[in-house]
């Protein structure tokens, strides 16, 4: 089951910092890169949760993360929000649904500026297993205001789509290589299902 995925601000925001970048200078990184996704609330700087699940850490981390709250995610996934303004009112233990408030953001930490740190992991404890928040999020991996990657369902639309950004000179010819794929699929399960008869 696909979970239910929604960005952290409701009012928009902008990218201020990508997963993998290196280090501005007097800024170290444990791990050599960031490990995260910086992002900037254009209205509210309200933080919502990406994905629902359970509260796994709500505390304060002076020298790095500042006031931050660990979500693990239906997915499996664990969601590291750092940098908050205040300490959480969530609680260890509570499940919490997506779009749940997290708290606002915040510039505590080894912030400079405020910003949302969202840093997105496998594992709780081992930071060289992070995921690329923007993969996770459906968002273009670009500097500046957030975009959704556009998702399709019918090769129609997406193959409309292509032709008009010039990717692709004629839908007709892959319109009709998906039927095409799609007849081969059926008489695939078709002698399938008359071999184990």
């Amino acid at each position: 089951m696909q979970q239910q995925i929604s960005l952290p601000y409701k009012g928009g925001c902008r990218i201020t910092n990508l997963y993998g970048a290196a280090a501005p200078a007097g800024v170290k990184y444990n791990t050599g890169r960031h490990e995260g996704l910086d992002l900037v609330g254009l209205g509210s700087k309200l933080i919502y949760a990406c994905e629902g699940g359970t509260v796994v850490t709500v505390a304060y981390d002076r020298p790095g993360f500042g006031h931050f709250v660990v979500i693990k995610g239906n997915s499996g996934l664990y969601y590291f929000y750092c940098h908050l303004r205040f300490a959480s009112t969530l609680k260890t233990g509570q499940s919490i649904a997506t779009g749940a408030l997290i708290g606002t953001e915040g510039a505590t930490g080894q912030a400079h500026g405020a910003h949302l740190h969202l840093e997105i992991r496998r594992s709780r404890y081992d930071r060289s297993r992070t995921v690329d928040p923007c993969h996770v999020l459906k968002i273009e991996p670009k500097i500046g205001e957030v975009e959704k990657i556009e998702e399709y369902t019918d090769a129609k639309s997406s193959l409309e789509d292509l032709t008009q950004k010039d990717i692709i000179d004629s839908p007709e010819y892959w319109l009709k290589a998906c039927e095409v794929v799609k007849n081969l699929d059926k008489l695939i399960i078709k002698l399938t299902n008359e071999i184990l008869q």
